[in-house]
């Protein structure tokens, strides 16, 4: 298979090298890019103007979202705050009692009806405990459990452009599957689960952060290869991009044409950097396919 590479001419020259970088979305109302590191910061970029904002957070994130309000909300390791990246006010707007302990907020994305499914796991990845599930949440219900299986790490959230199939991955290294799920667009749970494909003893990573394009076409990042490899929706391969950065997060498309993709990456210190110089970095690619606008948070 021919492999496209993308050199480190596509990284953004921002100055930054984040712990873990995630949920990269496109505001097209702000004409800005945002996402966050899940050390406890907030980015905005302005690609017009290359210009960056911070915003500080005490506390360790999972992912984001943007809401009908066009504010963010982020979840954190048990709550769920919401803010305007301009104004210095957070709110927090719920909170879950988690039923093991420790356990975190990790991965999570709007699905198309403005609900907001979000996972939890134990961050002790070393302990391989299947604690991981999907949760719904929305302004009317709060939190309720969208499904009936567990994860050791539960990622790669995306939605079908019809919003009737939700995708999600298991992460951890001995299993790195993804898998299609039937959704119910009228209640919010996943009502089937089929596996569709394993990276296992593949030289594409482990399956973390992803997105869908118009197309239907699941992109998925490779932690610890440097690929991100589209699968068709029946889970074939379809294309492999080679990225700069050994570990790649998660991607997006935006931008103007909506054609973008912003892809981020971690680098959790120097023992990283050494092997990984470009870990912790935002690339920036030209793509010959386009996305879908990412969905809000609706109530908020």
């Amino acid at each position: 298979m021919n492999i496209p590479t993308f050199d480190i001419n596509t990284l953004l020259p921002l100055g930054i090298h984040m712990n873990v970088g995630e949920s990269p979305i496109w505001n097209a109302r702000r004409q800005k890019w945002v996402w966050l590191d899940q050390a406890g910061r907030i980015y905005e970029f302005d690609s017009n103007m290359q210009l960056l904002s911070q915003r500080n957070l005490p506390e360790k994130l999972g992912s984001l979202i943007l809401t009908e309000s066009d504010c963010i909300v982020v979840s954190g390791e048990r709550s769920l705050y919401r803010f305007d990246i301009t104004k210095p006010d957070i709110e927090q707007i719920a909170t879950m009692d988690h039923p093991h302990q420790p356990m975190k907020f990790a991965d999570g994305r709007c699905d198309r009806q403005g609900r907001y499914m979000v996972s939890t796991m134990n961050p002790v990845i070393s302990d391989k405990l299947a604690w991981g599930q999907w949760w719904n949440f929305s302004h009317q219900q709060g939190f309720k459990r969208a499904d009936t299986f567990n994860y050791i790490i539960p990622n790669g959230s995306a939605f079908s452009p019809d919003g009737k199939s939700f995708y999600c991955t298991e992460t951890e290294s001995s299993h790195r599957k993804v898998y299609r799920c039937g959704y119910d667009i009228d209640d919010g749970v996943i009502t089937s689960r089929e596996l569709i494909f394993d990276f296992t003893g593949l030289q594409l990573g482990r399956p973390d952060g992803a997105a869908v394009d118009t197309d239907g076409c699941y992109w998925i990042c490779g932690l610890d290869d440097g690929t991100i490899t589209r699968l068709t929706p029946d889970g074939k391969i379809d294309q492999v991009l080679s990225v700069p950065m050994k570990k790649p997060t998660m991607c997006a498309f935006g931008g103007k044409q909506g054609n973008t993709m912003l892809v981020t990456s971690l680098s959790r210190g120097i023992e990283d950097l050494v092997e990984d110089p470009y870990g912790g970095r935002i690339m920036m690619i030209e793509m010959p396919y386009q996305g879908i606008e990412e969905p809000r948070l609706k109530g908020y």
